[in-house]
């Protein structure tokens, strides 16, 4: 149960607080044996509105867009989340609602903040000040900024206080690559001192109780510039947690995998804080009406992808407000609807087997290098204009897609979590056009270890301040990868011929100068390389001067998808499981339990019609018990190999506890 009671509704009055309505909550959760979650921050501030009386005084800076204009007008004004007085009162809010309740016997969590995201990041004067800041921390002295600012535009400033927020009106003539891109790395940690001061103040209050963020994991269009700096925001909670709304199974997927990679390098969990549970026709303009089998498959989605806890959004519709009648598990009076009676046995099932759910972990072998500097410059070089004309961004969510589509599971990396390099046998580089010389060396030490690269496309033209070198790639990855740049072309000139079949290329296609005799050609364009296979040390390359992973390139065109797959295979990296006959859309995975002499098979058949098949498992099992029936099930082994009979309906999620021999 997740309840937000903001401070315009219980402050009422300077100092004076009414929590009648939480203290019911509270007293209703403690009686019947609930747990709540309570938000405090949510979006453009730490309470969706701040009280009457504070705007009637407020004096402050107001939060304004890139354009000037404020964030609220009319008949409400809301601070700058930096303006001194707004912090002084959330503040004593804050920690006035955490000391009331932290010893309650219901309270499970304080939800810190909620869908951290703002479109139109503050540029009042307070904004201008903190900028101010951040320059003479990064770059000491004026002199030195002026040498990095000053490639495009003119340097030559004087001082720091000649400085302010940069025009994004007109790039190309008024801004280098440096000054955007500071401004849009301070943009990211203004809004992630904002949360860590909430933080502060609710740990401050009550160390004991778990905290955690709400987020959205990762989604295809470019987000330079809103403050989603999902690394800097996942390491300031206790835990992390996901606001997942969509229709496609890959998202759920892809978001969740996000989040509990970030968990996992930041050594806590992931949650789904909003799942989608009802339907919606109003508020966001599109008519989403799930049935209880795609609410089902949602939850069992997540589970797999180890979320450790789940909240439905919401359990009863609002009443009133922008998103009223709108998601709810019930009625508008509080009834149960006919959905959530068949839900009820998905979650019996699940809360039976909740500690061995909540235990699993995916078995990853791959993980997708993400850059929140490289989202950048995708930005500011337009390479990126958001949803799906998203080419970096969008390689990069494509290429989890692709690799899901074929049952091989994957990570996200953030460049702050190179030090977890190693955990992966192949990392993968969409779109990767800048990198820094750090970040190439270090990959580049990966490869000499036994690791395995694999990139396309346009590969570190750039360096991470957007400036090209002589060679493609840069930053000495012309070693690592066994060749440079030959030419450009546009994929009309010819053919990109691989085994003698012909593969789309849309957008460019690069030529290739091998520089090593052993490398290995696997496709050739009007004659000339256009992809090897370079062995670097111990390890080995893979490298496309074709786009190989947005959508443009798969996803009508199942010859991409295949001779890809192909490859990857050569290089040892296939599903562990194998389902016949062959199926789209049936997702299965092979989770650890803790246990070693147990693991666990999930099968999520997103499919609108029931399927049937062999599922094989890449062990020899003792037995396998059928969690949904609770039978056993009869097995046939061959070789290392256990065999299964399984039938799924549609809109199904099997689950099966191996107990290895």
């Amino acid at each position: 149960m997740s309840n937000g009671f903001d401070i315009n509704k219980i402050e009422t009055r300077k100092g004076h607080y009414d929590f009648s309505d939480l203290d019911h909550a509270f007293a209703l959760a403690e009686k019947h044996g609930m747990l709540l979650s309570v938000a405090i921050g949510v979006h453009l501030g730490f309470s969706k509105h701040t009280p009457r009386w504070f705007m009637r005084e407020f004096k402050g800076y107001e939060l304004l867009s890139r354009q000037g204009i404020k964030c609220m007008d009319g008949n409400y004004v809301q601070p700058c989340f930096e303006d001194p007085s707004y912090n002084e009162a959330a503040e004593r809010y804050i920690r006035t609602l955490v000391r009331r309740f932290r010893n309650s016997s219901a309270l499970l969590q304080w939800r810190v903040w909620g869908e951290s995201h703002i479109g139109a990041y503050c540029t009042c004067e307070r904004h201008v000040q903190l900028f101010r800041e951040y320059l003479k921390k990064k770059y000491k002295r004026i002199s030195i900024l002026n040498q990095h600012w000053g490639w495009e535009g003119p340097g030559q400033y004087k001082s720091f206080e000649e400085l302010t927020i940069p025009c994004v009106r007109n790039l190309a003539a008024a801004n280098s690559y440096t000054e955007m891109t500071d401004y849009y790395d301070f943009l990211d940690h203004s809004m992630a001192g904002t949360i860590t001061r909430a933080e502060r103040w609710v740990k401050a209050e009550d160390n004991h109780t778990q905290t955690i963020g709400e987020y959205f994991g990762m989604g295809r269009g470019n987000h330079a510039g809103d403050g989603q700096n999902m690394s800097l925001l996942s390491a300031i909670h206790d835990s992390v947690g996901l606001s997942l709304f969509s229709n496609d199974a890959n998202v759920w997927a892809m978001c969740m995998d996000a989040v509990s990679s970030l968990a996992k390098y930041n050594g806590n969990e992931a949650w789904t804080i909003e799942l989608q549970g009802g339907p919606a026709a109003f508020s966001w303009q599109f008519f989403n009406i799930p049935s209880w089998k795609k609410i089902a498959m949602r939850m069992w989605s997540c589970v797999a992808h180890e979320s450790r806890g789940i909240f439905f959004w919401t359990w009863r519709p609002r009443l009133t407000e922008f998103e009223s009648g709108e998601y709810g598990m019930t009625r508008l009076d509080g009834t149960v609807t006919g959905k959530t009676k068949a839900l009820a046995k998905e979650f019996k099932l699940l809360q039976k087997h909740a500690a061995l759910f909540r235990s699993v972990k995916r078995r990853v072998r791959a993980a997708i290098l993400v850059s929140r500097s490289l989202e950048y410059l995708a930005a500011l070089s337009n390479i990126d204009r958001g949803g799906q004309q998203s080419l970096c961004k969008g390689s990069m969510t494509d290429c989890h897609e692709l690799l899901w589509r074929n049952n091989i599971a994957a990570d996200f990396l953030p460049l702050e979590h190179l030090n977890h390099l190693n955990d992966y046998e192949y990392i993968f580089l969409p779109c990767f056009f800048a990198i820094s010389k750090e970040v190439a060396d270090k990959l580049a030490e990966y490869v000499k270890q036994g690791g395995i690269l694999i990139a396309d496309a346009m590969l570190g033209i750039k360096d991470h301040q957007g400036r090209c070198g002589t060679l493609i790639p840069g930053q000495g990855l012309d070693q690592v990868f066994g060749f440079t740049e030959d030419e450009k072309f546009d994929p009309s000139d010819s053919d990109l011929i691989a085994n003698g079949k012909i593969l789309h290329a849309p957008r460019v296609i690069q030529t290739l100068f091998v520089q090593d005799k052993k490398a290995k050609v696997l496709a050739e364009f009007d004659s000339k390389p256009a992809m090897i296979l370079h062995s670097y040390g111990k390890g080995k390359t893979l490298y496309s001067g074709s786009m190989l992973f947005n959508r443009e390139v798969w996803e009508n065109h199942p010859e991409n998808e295949t001779f890809l797959m192909e490859k990857l295979a050569d290089l040892g990296l296939r599903s562990e499981l194998t389902f016949e006959p062959e199926t789209q859309k049936v997702e299965y995975t092979l989770l650890d339990t803790g246990n070693p002499a147990q693991q666990l098979v999930m099968v999520l058949n997103h499919n609108g019609e029931p399927i049937s098949g062999k599922l094989q498992l890449p062990l020899k099992a003792k037995n396998v018990l059928d969690l949904r029936t609770g039978k056993k099930l009869a097995v046939k082994k061959q070789k290392n190999s256990t065999f299964i009979e399984i039938h799924a309906e549609k809109l199904q999620s099997l689950f099966f506890l191996i107990n290895k021999e």
